[in-house]
């Protein structure tokens, strides 16, 4: 299968607005296209999916930092989790 022969999903237009999230994936199948549109905008409906989204997660140089100076500060050993 080529990439001509794939179909490409999108958000629908009423799940777009200015500063809103918009995400694209590529599937090999209409229907599976049609299945994640729907379960995504269903997500995205939620309470609090908007706050969730925009959360960022610390790159892993800071969560080595951060572990070797927790480490320094306890003496050497690593803080069980």
């Amino acid at each position: 299968m080529n990439q001509k022969d794939r179909v490409h999903g999108t958000d629908p237009p009423e799940a777009r607005w200015p500063g809103a999230h918009t995400e694209a994936k590529t599937f090999d199948r209409k229907q599976a296209a049609a299945a994640w549109i729907i379960k995504r905008v269903k997500e995205g409906a939620r309470p609090g999916a908007i706050e969730a989204a925009a959360v960022v997660a610390p790159l892993f140089g800071e969560v080595i930092r951060t572990s070797t100076n927790r480490a320094r500060k306890s003496g050497g050993r690593q803080p069980k989790s």
